[in-house]
């Protein structure tokens, strides 16, 4: 019987062992992705810095919506463009169908 207890405690060992593992791989994957991210970003930015940016576009501020925006919006005018052109777009997609398939 002395030779199940050393298989559950083989069993137990290799567990923990993937326990500790994996968690730990799985950590120092995602620094080490997040670190090249981070570095190709700042060269990208730093590549992107050299092209100059008009004052117009760099101090822009969206305009005040006023009363009557605001009362659009409250009415959900957004959200039903929303779902009108989404509807538009699959009608669409659906006459292309033909096309796809000859």
């Amino acid at each position: 019987m002395d030779w199940i207890q050393g298989v559950f405690l083989y069993i137990e060992k290799v567990w923990k062992w993937i326990y500790c593992f994996f968690p730990n791989l799985v950590g120092y994957l995602t620094d080490m992705f997040m670190g090249i991210l981070e570095e190709v970003l700042t060269v990208l930015l730093t590549a992107l810095s050299v092209i100059p940016v008009p004052d117009v576009i760099a101090n822009f501020q969206w305009p005040d919506a006023g009363p009557f925006g605001y009362a659009l919006i409250d009415l959900g005018v957004p959200q039903g463009l929303t779902i009108l052109s989404a509807a538009f777009m699959f009608r669409f997609l659906k006459g292309l169908i033909p096309l796809i398939k000859s």
